[in-house]
């Protein structure tokens, strides 16, 4: 593999064909961040990601390795992020996780605006909320009410 790779990020239609390669390693390497596998995929390419995954395995299999402060060993998606990084050139590299980086930004802003839209409804519609108890209590009474004369019809 070429250690000056050149990054062409495709568009967002061109995925698709990377799924299945993206679930099977994200699934072996225990990975949650598929964007980021996905990513990586369109940029260098199946085979050479596929390579990288070997190599991966390989470690793992011989003992993993160590973080750099020597405390604990890499996860396995760890190990992966660890080799692409000694197999791009450091601008593609960065350009990768700044990518995967404005995702999660916006992700997380958009959850920020779910929780504060679902705030301030439960705040407006405090009277909808009595109305709906309200109406569920007359269900629940002609409901009593209509099983009291069935009872009486039985007997």
């Amino acid at each position: 593999m070429d250690n000056e790779i050149d990054v062409k990020i495709k568009n967002e239609n061109g995925t698709k064909k990377y799924d299945k390669c993206v679930k099977y390693i994200s699934m072996v390497l225990n990975e949650k961040n598929t964007c980021l596998l996905r990513n990586i995929f369109i940029t260098i390419g199946v085979t050479s990601t596929f390579k990288l995954f070997k190599r991966v395995i390989d470690i793992m299999d011989n003992g993993g390795l160590f973080v750099q402060n020597g405390s604990r060993k890499r996860t396995a998606g760890g190990v992966f992020f660890y080799l692409l990084r000694d197999e791009m050139s450091p601008n593609n590299y960065k350009r990768i996780m700044n990518l995967d980086n404005k995702r999660r930004e916006s992700t997380s802003n958009i959850r920020r605006r779910r929780k504060n839209l679902k705030n301030n409804k439960s705040h407006l519609n405090k009277g909808t909320g009595n109305q709906r108890r309200k109406n569920k209590r007359k269900k629940n009474k002609s409901k009593s009410a209509i099983g009291k004369e069935n009872a009486k019809e039985i007997h």
